[in-house]
């Protein structure tokens, strides 16, 4: 067959004609993945998982940063034709985007490794997992506290005025200051605090003094933190520390006597997502010996995994309340509501 200019030039338009009618091929062809998942951490997550999966899958993974509820909302505008692959967020917000049927299936055929996870790690029958068991708790500055902190009780006494950070109630973590509050209120256990919220808004309200300021991002909290502005930061995740503090950084998790929380760190497919199949490979992985080994060592967090490795440094954390997600789920927006009237108002 002779192939002319004009033949040519056709055949090429109507390739690329196709191809502008169906978006959906270009964007399959493309060996990536996007995961929507927590800003405070996101350079240890690509630096030592990201970039793992990468070389070994030849593929590329993109990531945003943003708190859970951000990561929600984005996923319902983009609903009909989702933009991320994966999300990480926290469980309260993971129970909302299972009941409005935002998430895939983690099954053991598309994520084998799923049979290896504590079962407790997994959420409705695999809506979503839990890739880690890190702390919420107290993080402080060594320079302006070298003996460190005892108690969550030590945050209302007069000498930390103008020097205490907590997380906003938008941010999940948030969460663990109110329930800690009224626990320290009414000398109830945390689950039974949990249902006594109003003293925790009592107790809350009688920090303010204290408050240097009240951070929507954690990254945030941890730079005042870091920069001897603030002294101590209540409710922080414990995962960025170990990396912190192996570059000089003057901060530490304490050991406060009242224990700490376990912070609820989710994993998802999205439902409908871009490459589904590189999607389920990358929560295998982080399932897998080796990454569940770096969630110990990296992240300073236990791992879900019970047969992965963690190096002889890394200290198991125990003891950690699990609160009820689901409560918090439903009652969540009124809290925040009368967060902002209330305390950051």
């Amino acid at each position: 067959m002779k192939i002319t200019r004009r033949s040519f030039v056709g055949a090429g338009a109507s390739a690329v004609a196709g191809l502008i009618a169906s978006p959906a091929v270009l964007r399959a062809q493309a060996r990536e993945i996007v995961i929507g998942g927590p800003a405070p951490f996101g350079t240890l997550l690509k630096e030592n998982f990201f970039s793992r999966f990468e070389k070994s899958h030849n593929c590329k993974v993109l990531f945003e940063g943003a708190v859970s509820l951000t990561h929600l909302e984005k996923m319902r505008a983009n609903k009909a034709r989702p933009s991320y692959s994966i999300v990480m967020m926290d469980d309260p917000v993971m129970v909302i985007a299972s009941n409005e049927g935002l998430l895939g299936k983690i099954t053991t055929t598309n994520v084998p490794n799923r049979a290896k996870i504590d079962q407790t790690a997994i959420h409705r029958d695999g809506s979503w997992l839990n890739y880690q068991a890190a702390a919420g708790t107290i993080v402080y500055n060594t320079k302006l506290l070298p003996e460190g902190v005892a108690a969550w009780a030590d945050a209302w006494d007069p000498k930390y005025k103008g020097r205490v950070v907590v997380p906003s109630l938008r941010n999940t973590e948030g969460v663990l200051t109110l329930i800690m509050a009224a626990h320290l209120e009414t000398g109830l256990p945390f689950d039974k605090a949990l249902l006594n919220i109003d003293a925790g808004f009592a107790r809350v309200a009688k920090l303010k003094p204290n408050l240097l300021t009240v951070y929507a991002n954690a990254t945030q909290g941890f730079q005042l933190l870091e920069q001897g502005e603030a002294t101590i930061v209540l409710s922080a995740p414990a995962q960025p520390v170990a990396a912190r503090k192996a570059q000089g950084v003057p901060i530490d998790v304490a050991n406060p006597k009242e224990g700490a929380f376990a912070m609820p760190n989710g994993i998802a497919l999205v439902k409908d997502g871009p490459n589904p199949e590189l999607a389920a490979q990358y929560l295998n992985e982080m399932l897998g010996d080796e990454y569940q080994s770096l969630v110990a060592g990296v992240l300073n967090a236990n791992p879900v995994n019970m047969n992965a490795p963690v190096p002889a440094t890394f200290k198991r954390q125990t003891n950690l309340f699990r609160p009820d997600w689901a409560y918090i789920a439903e009652h969540r927006p009124a809290w925040i509501d009368r967060w902002s009237r209330e305390i950051s108002g």
